[in-house]
C-alpha cells in the first residue's frame, strides 16, 4: 500500500515529464503511431481512464463548492488573481527575455530554434533571438518580440515540418499575448490570459497522446536511465499512467475552475522536480513553460466558464468533456500524422473510418461549444478595467463615459493615488 502511494506521489513529480522528445533515442515521429483502437483496447488503459473520469466528476463538483462559497479563501484568491494580472505582463516579458538571451549565447556555436531537439545551422538564429530578448525588456518594443517568435516559429514549421511543431502552440500563445498587450494594454486581459491558457493546455495535451501513441519513446528512458523510477511496475502501465496525469492537469487548466490553478501548480513542480534528474537541456526547454505556469496559477480561470450554459452545467459539461476528449484527441493525432506523412503504406479504409468516428463526439462537442464561449469573452473583452491595489472597477458599454483603463486612469483617479 505505501508503495502504491508513493507511485502517485512520484506521478505527480517525476523526471517521466520531461519532454521525452529530447531525451529518447528512439525517436522518429515519421513512423505510424500506435492507432486509438489498439490504445484503447489496453486493459491498463481502460481501467486508468476510468479513474481519470471518476476523478474529473469529483473534481467538477468540488470546483463548483468552492466557487459558490464566499470564505477568506476564496477572497484571498481573487486578491491574488487581481494582482497577477497587473504584473502578468512584467513577469513574461522578463521570462521571455531571459530564455532567448539564454539560449542564443548559451547554443551560440551549436544553435537551436525554439527548443533543444529543435537545432539548426543557422547564424541567423541567434541573432533573432537576441532581438526577441531586447524587444522583451520594454513594452514599447514587445510587438519586436512578438514578431521574431514568429519568425522562429514559421522557420521551424519550415525545417521540421508543420506536424512537429504541434507540440509547442504555446509560444504562439506568448507571441499573441505580446502583440495583444503592446496594443491593448491590459484593457483586454481576459482575451490575453485565455490565449495564454489555452495554448499552454494544449501543448501539454498534445504531449500527453504522445506519450501513449508511441511508448517505445519512454521504454528507451525508463530502461537506460530512469528505470528506478518503475518501482516494480510494469512499463506499458506506467507509461500510460504519467500520460494520464499530465492529461487530467492540462485538461483542468482549461476546464476547472480553483482546480485550473492547482493543475497549473502540479504542473510547475513536475517540471521543476525533473531539472536535477535530466539536466540543464531540460531547464532551457522548459524555461517559457514554467514561465507561464506560474503566471496561471496566480490568475484566475475564465475560459472554461465560456464553455458553459451556467454553473452546474458546467459541472456536468466538464467531464463528458474529459470523457470525449481522451479518445478525440488520440484520434485527431493519428488523423494528422496520417495527413503529415502519406508516404507509409496505406491504412484500410475501416481504420480510417473508425479514427474518423472516435474523433467526432469530441469534434462536435467543440463544434457546439465554441462559437458561444467565443460570445462571451468578446463580450467580456469590450469591458475596460483599471485596476488599483485590491480594487477592481469593470465598466460596460452602458458606461463609456467614465470607461477606466489600466493604463490610462482618468485625471481624479490618478490624483487620488
Amino acid at each position: 500500500m505505501k508503495e502504491k502511494l508513493l507511485f502517485l506521489l512520484i506521478l505527480i513529480a517525476q523526471p517521466s515529464h520531461a519532454h521525452v522528445k529530447w531525451f529518447s533515442h528512439t525517436v522518429d515521429i515519421s513512423k505510424p503511431p500506435l492507432s486509438p483502437q489498439n490504445l484503447m483496447s489496453l486493459t491498463a488503459f481502460k481501467i486508468l481512464f476510468a479513474a481519470a473520469f471518476v476523478i474529473m466528476i469529483m473534481t467538477a463538483f468540488i470546483d463548483l463548492k468552492i466557487y459558490r462559497s464566499t470564505g477568506k479563501l476564496n477572497e484571498k484568491f481573487k486578491l491574488l488573481n487581481l494582482k497577477a494580472t497587473v504584473l502578468y505582463p512584467v513577469i513574461l516579458r522578463l521570462g521571455i527575455a531571459i530564455f532567448f538571451s539564454f539560449i542564443a549565447t548559451y547554443f551560440w556555436s551549436s544553435p537551436i530554434i525554439l527548443t533543444p531537439e529543435l537545432t539548426t545551422n543557422s547564424r541567423l538564429v541567434p541573432v533573432v533571438q537576441l532581438f526577441i530578448a531586447i524587444c522583451a525588456l520594454s513594452k514599447r518594443t514587445a510587438i519586436g518580440s512578438a514578431g521574431g517568435i514568429l519568425i522562429l516559429y514559421s522557420y521551424a514549421i519550415y525545417e521540421y515540418g508543420w506536424f512537429h511543431m504541434l507540440d509547442y502552440p504555446i509560444f504562439i500563445g506568448i507571441a499573441v499575448c505580446l502583440l495583444r498587450y503592446q496594443l491593448k494594454g491590459l484593457q483586454d486581459y481576459f482575451i490575453q490570459l485565455s490565449i495564454l491558457r489555452v495554448t499552454t493546455a494544449i501543448s501539454f495535451l498534445w504531449v500527453a497522446v504522445e506519450k501513449w501513441v508511441y511508448p517505445e519513446w519512454m521504454y528507451d528512458l525508463l530502461e537506460h536511465s530512469m528505470s528506478h523510477l518503475l518501482m516494480g511496475f510494469k512499463m506499458p502501465f506506467f507509461v500510460i499512467s504519467s500520460g494520464i496525469v499530465e492529461f487530467c492537469l492540462a485538461f483542468l487548466l482549461i476546464a476547472g475552475r480553483l482546480s485550473s490553478q492547482i493543475a497549473a501548480l502540479a504542473l510547475f513542480i513536475m517540471l521543476i522536480a525533473a531539472i536535477p534528474a535530466v539536466g540543464l537541456v531540460d531547464a532551457v526547454g522548459h524555461g517559457p513553460i514554467i514561465v507561464v505556469l506560474g503566471i496561471l496559477i496566480s490568475t484566475q480561470n475564465r475560459v472554461g466558464q465560456y464553455f458553459s450554459y451556467s454553473e452546474l452545467s458546467n459541472t456536468i459539461i466538464n467531464p463528458i468533456a474529459f470523457g470525449t476528449a481522451v479518445p478525440g484527441l488520440i484520434s485527431i493525432y493519428c488523423i494528422c500524422h496520417g495527413i503529415a506523412y502519406p508516404s507509409f503504406p496505406e491504412l484500410p479504409t475501416s481504420s480510417r473510418i473508425l479514427d474518423v468516428a472516435i474523433a467526432l463526439p469530441f469534434a462536435i462537442l467543440i463544434a457546439i461549444t465554441i462559437p458561444k464561449a467565443l460570445k462571451r469573452l468578446m463580450a467580456d473583452a469590450r469591458h475596460v478595467v483599471y485596476i488599483k491595489s485590491s480594487a477592481l472597477v469593470e465598466s460596460t458599454e452602458q458606461t463609456k463615459d467614465s470607461m477606466l483603463t489600466l493604463d490610462n486612469p482618468p485625471e481624479h483617479q490618478k490624483h487620488a493615488a
